[in-house]
Order: structure tokens, then sequence, then C-alpha cells
């Protein structure tokens, strides 16, 4: 029936069930209407790309499950009513993607178990006028696949039932420029469900998302699931997010470019143990106004990646907790770089028990008030972590050191007044580590250290030591 120009179809007094082929009405350029209460399955794109049908009665009254394979109703931008029956138990992909009329979908008496992926989505996934709000509370529902509202410039919410214990990819990636463009974007989606410990990746990817209330039993956040692409970062709306005490790790670029994100609340269980790479990269209002904007990372973190909190500019402080072992590079890089705000008065303290710190942590960070690398520190801290910024005071003791300290880890900073070095030998420091000061500072350094700097370690190097420094000895 391709290209026929039927403007109805009723199968309602067959006596029968009966079974749909695939594209069997598909294309037809004059269909509007449809009742087919005795189909028990629908065949792939069946009446797909019907850009003329308006309403679908689909209901259905025997006892037989009803199932729905695939791009069904696919491309119909006109449809904007239509009856899910009850019996109906399979639906696959693509359903009512492109149905761009289509505003409310009710899936609540049905026998649904699993949905597949880019169902409601806009046509290809891309940011459209589209959004279908669908209710998928029918106490049965346990898998939600990929894309499924993926574009949606329409849709304001969601809430995925208690009883969903499978969540996607890219579910609503794309949703953007509702707010833009309407005044009411995806405001939040909300989790009800405890069975779900992990919900996929790019799930609100380029989304101006509002909020999200997270699975209360979340262990893993995947990766890339707020991101925003710089070039539209400026659209990202989520100003806060809440872990629960469940969460364990989250792996890669989760926040990157969520400029206007503020808040961030840890769960409290000292569960979460791992932060991969990225994750809050360039948010520069991260606790932009919240308290004392001091970052306190949560108890428990053993091992952070690189650059989760790179660039975020708003930051006056640092908390790193006890447990934290291991630090890959540029976490911290350029915080706090705005002239004359110097960070808060409280020491930025380096955890004794880091196993291994890597290069360029700290580095570009205006008015560091006091750095202490913690007694008992036996780690290893990789090159230039604390280059180019403005510490005022310095103390290391580094008298149980068992690892290496490498290369300009303290050089170009102009603020030194006071630095403290407890340790009885320098064959741990690498060169340069404190050239390249234009103002004098006040050393106080081991004996035996004072001796080994002239062998070309401690302060070896552009301007190591500078007239005015003044040295003595613990």
């Amino acid at each position: 029936f391709q290209y026929s120009r039927l403007t109805g179809i009723d199968f309602s007094n067959l006596e029968n069930d009966i079974t749909l082929g695939s594209s069997s009405f598909a294309s037809m350029t004059g269909l509007e209407t449809l009742q087919t209460n005795n189909v028990i399955t629908y065949g792939n794109s069946c009446f797909g790309s019907n850009l003329n049908l308006t309403s679908a009665d689909i209901t259905y009254n025997g006892v037989n499950d009803v199932k729905f394979l695939s791009s069904v109703f696919d491309g119909c931008t006109s449809l904007t009513t239509v009856n899910i029956p009850d019996r109906m138990k399979s639906f696959l992909n693509s359903n009512f993607q492109g149905c761009t009329s289509l505003k409310t979908l009710d899936l609540s008496s049905t026998n649904i178990t699993g949905i597949g992926g880019n169902n409601f989505r806009s046509s290809n996934g891309s940011s459209q006028y589209h959004g279908i709000d669908v209710n998928l509370d029918n106490g049965k529902l346990t898998a939600i696949g990929n894309n499924n509202w993926q574009g949606s410039q329409l849709i304001t919410g969601v809430t995925i039932p208690s009883t969903v214990d499978q969540f996607g990819n890219y579910n609503f990636n794309n949703c953007l420029y509702g707010f833009r463009y309407f005044g009411s974007g995806l405001n939040r989606v909300t989790f009800e469900s405890t069975s779900l410990t992990s919900i996929g990746s790019n799930n609100w990817q380029n989304s101006d998302i509002l909020g999200v209330d997270l699975p209360p039993n979340l262990q893993s956040l995947g990766t890339y699931q707020f991101n925003m692409s710089a070039n539209i970062s400026q659209w990202g709306r989520l100003s806060g997010i809440s872990f629960p005490d469940s969460m364990q790790n989250m792996l890669d670029a989760n926040f990157r470019y969520q400029r206007k994100l503020t808040n961030v609340e840890w769960g409290q269980a000292g569960n979460f143990t791992t932060m991969r790479n990225f994750n809050f990269a360039y948010c520069d209002r991260l606790l932009s106004g919240i308290g004392d904007s001091v970052l306190r990372l949560p108890e428990g973190l053993n091992s952070m990646g690189n650059s989760n909190f790179y660039n975020c500019y708003s930051l006056e402080g640092i908390e790193l907790p006890e447990s934290l072992q291991i630090i890959g590079n540029d976490n911290f890089a350029f915080l706090g770089v705005t002239a004359g705000a110097p960070w808060l008065s409280q020491p930025l303290i380096i955890p004794s028990g880091i196993i291994t710190m890597g290069n360029k942590n700290f580095k570009t960070n205006n008015g560091i008030f006091e750095l202490r690398i913690s007694n008992g520190f036996k780690g290893t801290i990789g090159n230039e972590n604390w280059q180019d910024c403005q510490i005022t005071n310095l103390y290391i003791d580094f008298s149980g050191l068992e690892g290496t300290f490498g290369n300009l880890n303290f050089g170009n900073n102009e603020a030194f007044a006071d630095i403290e070095i407890s340790c009885p030998y320098s064959a741990w420091v690498g060169t340069n580590n404190f050239g390249n000061r234009f103002s004098p500072a006040t050393f106080k350094i081991h004996p035996n250290f004072i001796n080994d700097y002239t062998n070309g370690n401690a302060f070896s190097g552009s301007q190591g030591l500078i007239d005015g420094d003044v040295i003595t000895t613990i």
C-alpha cells in the first residue's frame, strides 16, 4: 500500500487476531486515521512515514500479548493521538521516533517490561522542536535502552519508575535549547528505582537539564553524563548535584563545562573511592557563593586521575582527604587565578598517605597562603606541581621520605616569605625547584640539606637562591 491515497484503515471487524508485516502500510500519502483492534504483532515500519496520519486506535481486547517490533510509527509527523493496548508487552526500537506532533503517551496500563532504543526521540537525535511526555509507571518495566528522548527540546521532566534496574546511554542527550527558545527546557529527571547501581553514559550530554535526582543506590556514574561541549556551554543550566551514600566511582568528564554548576554534595558513607579524569574541568563557578567556597573532597576518596578540577577558578581552597593515595596530573591547575583574590588563610595540606602525585596538579594558582606537605610523607611527587603559584609560606616534612621529588615544583613563585624543609638530605630533590623567584625568602633547612644543595640538587637552576635569601638551620 506504499504511496496509496487511502485515508483510513479499519480492522476492527476481523474475527481473528492478525500480524502486520514489515512496511505493510508505510509511506501512504493519504492515510489519516487507523483502527486495528485485533492486531497482535506490528512489524517493522508497518505504519512508518505516514505523514498525514493523525490518530491511531490500536486498543486490543483479546487474550494474547501485543508486540511492537521497531519503527512502527517512525516519522508520522502529524500523529497526535494513539491508544496503546493494555496487553502490549514488547516495545523495541524507534517506534515513535520523529512523531513531532505527539505530546503524550500513556504506557501505565501496559505489560511492557522493556523499552528498546530511540523510541521517543527527535527524527535524528539532534535538538529539535519535539517532546513526548511518557508515563512509564506500569509496575512492570525493568529495562530502558538507549537514546529514547534524545534531541527533545519540549520535554520538561521524566520519572524513571522504581521497577527499572537497567538504564542505557544517551537517553536525554542533546535535549538542548528548550529553555533558550521556549522558556522551558528539561527541568528534572527523577529516578525512583532502588535497583539501579549504574546508569550508562552520556545521558545528559549537551542537555539543558536543570536537575537530576540520582538513583538512591547508585554506585557508578559512568562517563560524559552531563558533559557540555565548550561552544554551547553557556546554555547548560545544571546548578547542583547530590550523590547518594552508595556512590563509589565516577569515570570521565561527567560535568565538564557545566559552567553554572555551583553546589556538589558528596555521599557521607566513605564509599566514594575513585574519580578518574576531567570530571569537573572548566566548572568555573563551582562553589561560588557556597559557604567559604572550599572544595572538600569526600573522605574515602583513594584515587584521582587527571584534570578533574582544572580551571575551576571560583574555588578558594581545597581540603584533600587523608584517604587519598594517588593523584594524576593537572587536577587543580588554574584555580583561584583571579588577580588579587587569594585563597583562604587555611593551609593547603598534602596528606601523608599520598603514594604518587603526578605533574602540574596545582600549577598557576594565585594566593596559596600556606602549603604543608605533611609529616610522615613517604610518596613520590612529579614535576611543576606548584609552579607559577603565589605561595607565601611553605612547610615540608620529608624526614621519612622514601620516594622522590621532581623538578620545578616551586618555580616562579614570587610571594615566598617562609620556607621550612625538614629533611636530612637533598637527594630526593630534582632541579630548579625554587628557581626563577624575584622576592627573597627565609629558609629553615636541615644542615645536611644545606651542605648538599651546592652539589647541584635542591637549589640548582636559574636563581635557585637569590640575593636577600636568608638560610637558617632547623
